[in-house]
């Protein structure tokens, strides 16, 4: 820590910025980790129900773009919690995945992969052409609620304050809009492996997006059990 005046309240500023950093630090790792674990359950499980690859390998490059990284990044902004400055101080020698941070991933990564699966294989099963579309809509969706839901861990998402990450919520608008871009850009759809939706095309990436936010939310509560007694 460099310190560059005599005011108490700078080492005070300094040290909740750094707990903000390392708490983005945490978010990006449960934000990304868990998403890729979910697409990897799509790929690998999805040949063994007998599918087709459900991901084209330029599909899974455009995934890594839009979400990992445009969406990561605006993980990476997020303000400090507000009782950052309530926590106590963490061991020097804790890892970065402690606190059940390990748990979480794997957790929510499976819960993600389950989402995606059973949308995908659901519309091939019923013999859609739509199918591949649609699964990679659902990886889309699933991402951007798993990203907002990710944003504070001791806050409900109906509590947290929509515009206190104006980055995210740009990145989120951006990565919808491309997405739309090469759904229904007839110039982009030979190279994305992609077809135009219907509307009722979208029931099931919704849906399992609102069965992926419960599950976060529930684990939320589960973890802060013990605060809000």
């Amino acid at each position: 820590m460099v310190l560059l005046d005599d005011n108490f309240s700078t080492i005070v500023a300094a040290v909740e910025e750094g707990r903000a950093i390392y708490d983005n630090i945490r978010r990006f790792l449960l934000f990304s980790l868990a998403g890729n674990i979910g697409k990897l359950i799509l790929v690998i499980c999805g040949p063994l129900l007998g599918m087709p690859l459900p991901l084209t390998p330029f599909q899974i490059l455009w995934l890594n773009l839009v979400t990992d990284g445009l969406l990561g990044l605006g993980i990476g902004v997020e303000p400090a919690e507000p009782d950052t400055m309530r926590r106590p101080p963490r061991p020097p020698s804790e890892g970065i995945l402690a606190g059940g941070l390990g748990m979480k991933i794997a957790v929510i990564g499976t819960v993600l992969g389950i989402a995606n699966l059973a949308v995908t294989y659901s519309v091939w099963k019923s013999g859609s052409a739509n199918w591949q579309t649609i699964g990679l809509l659902t990886v889309v969706l699933l991402q951007i609620v798993a990203a907002y839901a990710c944003r504070a861990w001791s806050i409900p998402v109906y509590k947290m304050r929509p515009f206190s990450n104006k980055a995210l919520l740009a990145v989120i608008i951006l990565v919808l809009a491309l997405q739309a871009l090469i759904i229904y850009l007839p110039m982009l759809r030979p190279i994305f492996g992609t077809v135009a939706l219907p509307l009722d095309s979208y029931l099931g990436p919704l849906g399992a997006g609102v069965i992926v936010l419960i599950v976060m939310e529930g684990m939320k509560q589960w973890s802060n059990r013990d605060r809000n007694e």
